[in-house]
């Protein structure tokens, strides 16, 4: 089992209450994972954690799978000028698999652009706009905002943003090709179904972090 990667966030729980935070992993050693202090998922508030306090650990693996362990506070300390928690890195036994589909799916709704083949001569490619409706480190659905002659087979070239990303995150960019064209009645342009065929492994973990974040926000509203 793959251990948390540093910068990824995860989900804590303290077990005495069952309260819920996340943290973003700031270091990693070969016997203790650090993380920042976390915040509660549904006030945003600090949520406190002492020295053996038992807490567990849940997040996703590459490939989307959830994965936890169980584990106890070892002590507070300063990274730098970072406030940060340290507990002991599990043996590959102690680690869970919960989850055992390729790809988390989670619903979205961000703009993308697109790229495809041009069918009827002038220029080779045609570059429009839509909305994403859910996405998953495999590939995503989205609607354009006009309608566009595609089909399943074609390729396409999809660039977008995560509603994450900060100003200086550059957009997540990916090849891909067209399963499904689904009309929609309430959409100008039908529901297009696309599995990423060339993404970079470090577009993919951007990606399952997302993933990991709607989930939160989803379950917190008690809709997930």
């Amino acid at each position: 089992m793959a251990l948390p990667k540093i910068g990824q966030r995860v989900s804590i729980i303290r077990t005495r209450d069952h309260t819920r935070g996340e943290a973003q992993i700031v270091d990693i050693t070969q016997t203790a994972i650090f993380f920042d202090v976390p915040l509660t998922t549904t006030s945003h508030t600090l949520l406190s954690l002492y020295s053996k306090e038992s807490v567990r650990i849940s997040y996703f693996a590459i490939d989307g799978a959830l994965q936890q362990f169980d584990s106890t506070v070892t002590r507070q300390v300063v990274l730098g000028t970072l406030d940060a928690l340290e507990i002991p890195s599990p043996r590959p036994e102690e680690i869970t698999r919960i989850q055992r589909r390729s790809f988390v799916r989670v619903p979205s709704d961000f703009p993308i652009t697109f790229l495809v083949p041009q069918r009827t001569g002038g220029v080779p490619f045609l570059r429009g706009k839509g909305r994403s409706h859910d996405i998953s480190a495999g590939g995503i659905r989205f609607h354009p905002e006009t309608p566009i002659a595609i089909e399943p087979g074609d390729a396409i070239t999809i660039q977008f943003a995560l509603p994450h990303d900060t100003e200086t995150t550059p957009p997540i960019s990916a090849k891909g090709v067209v399963l499904r064209a689904k009309p929609h009645e309430a959409l100008v342009a039908p529901i297009l179904s696309i599995r990423f065929t060339e993404i970079s492994n470090a577009a993919q973990q951007r990606i399952v972090q997302y993933a990991f974040r709607r989930q939160l926000e989803l379950r917190a509203k008690g809709l997930h």
